[in-house]
């Protein structure tokens, strides 16, 4: 009978290494912006009109063809005073209470929020970023002679039928601000937060909002596929860490006549890999193709003019606030007062909505508890 071959020991083999997957590092470029705010890298769809509410104090006064009114008694269809002569205005627009300031311009005071923008020789400019520029008023350009915090007040606006949207108030030049102007010429959004800002709008030379973007950034008004093909050799020559930060802003770019299958479509799945933030507009929500639907972390819905485009955002994004109803809900809460932003933020699970940037108003409970 052969003999039984002694057992060898099992060679002890240490335990496997669990090889962690490196996160990139962190950019410090962008840790101060808000939490509120869309963080790059990001594609941010904009669907509506980027105009946004001023906010001027309810008992300022403008010039109608029947002589001076406060502002809170001016009515659609009635022309005030401007630059360009009387123009109609569309709307009157009570913003609510918010905190005013009190500036004297020659002999004239006005009573503002200090983002409110006004128009100086070197184009429009909020209140606290004025300093020796010349005002345009009715009887000439004035600096600020003296400004001063006044209170909390009523405040309204005007909506202006005309592309320059400016009017007198207590006879100094005052325009409507817009939500583009603000994202990048305002601290508290991306002020001086990109080495490059690339703005792409039809309608640059034709309203107000793409001159004051075309005085400061990168600007044309006419799109092909080659800006984003420059952008990717110019970007991607570099290594990551020695890129420009950079911005991409598609305004208007897609509408039902402009086909889907486009760079601006196939970018929306490769943008990180070039830029830090990928911002498109549109006012036709059925024009936005899949890819940038699915790969959309933002989306800023602003008031929709017509009700199909508002229920076909509802179907695309509902199911990640709770549903239809709940979209509903939400959305005529924002859109209650005029100029309101609803902010859907699809980078966190539930997703958020806020409004204006400056309050969450949904993190997953039921809209029938919040308190809003």
């Amino acid at each position: 009978m052969p003999k039984k071959m002694p057992k060898k020991d099992k060679m002890k083999l240490p335990p496997p290494e669990v090889l962690l997957v490196k996160d990139e590092k962190q950019d410090s470029r962008f840790d101060d912006i808000h939490p509120n705010l869309p963080k790059p890298p990001s594609l941010v769809l904009i669907v509506g009109s980027v105009r946004s509410g001023k906010c001027l104090y309810e008992y300022s006064l403008v010039e109608s063809k029947k002589g001076y009114k406060y502002i809170k008694d001016v009515v659609p269809d009635e022309y005030v005073n401007s630059k360009n002569g009387f123009v109609r205005v569309k709307d009157v627009i009570d913003n609510g209470m918010k905190k005013c300031y009190k500036i004297k311009i020659n002999q004239n005071d006005l009573i503002l929020t200090e983002d409110h923008k006004l128009e100086t020789i070197n184009g429009m400019k909020p209140l606290k970023d004025i300093n020796e520029d010349l005002i345009i008023t009715k009887d000439g350009n004035y600096p600020i002679a003296h400004k001063e915090y006044y209170n909390v007040v009523r405040c309204f606006d005007l909506e202006i039928d005309h592309n320059d949207h400016t009017f007198y108030c207590n006879d100094i030049s005052v325009s409507n601000s817009n939500l583009l102007v603000n994202m990048f010429l305002n601290e508290a959004f991306y002020k001086d937060k990109f080495d490059v800002v690339k703005i792409v709008s039809t309608t640059l030379g034709s309203d107000h909002k793409g001159k004051i973007l075309a005085e400061h950034f990168d600007a044309t008004d006419n799109y092909d596929d080659s800006i984003i093909e420059n952008i990717k050799q110019s970007q991607g020559a570099l290594p990551k860490n020695e890129r420009s930060s950079y911005a991409l802003v598609m305004d208007d770019i897609l509408t039902q006549d402009f086909s889907k299958n486009n760079a601006v479509s196939f970018f929306a799945t490769r943008y990180r890999h070039y830029i830090d933030m990928y911002i498109l507009t549109t006012q036709s929500f059925r024009s936005v193709s899949g890819l940038i639907r699915n790969n959309a972390g933002w989306v800023l819905l602003l008031r929709q003019q017509n009700q199909k485009e508002k229920i076909k955002v509802g179907e695309e994004y509902a199911d990640t606030i709770g549903g239809m109803d709940n979209f509903l809900k939400l959305y005529d809460m924002v859109h209650s007062k005029p100029f309101q932003i609803m902010a859907i933020d699809l980078t966190t699970n539930p997703a958020r909505v806020l409004r204006n940037f400056t309050e969450v108003i949904y993190e997953g409970e039921k809209v029938d508890e919040l308190d809003v």
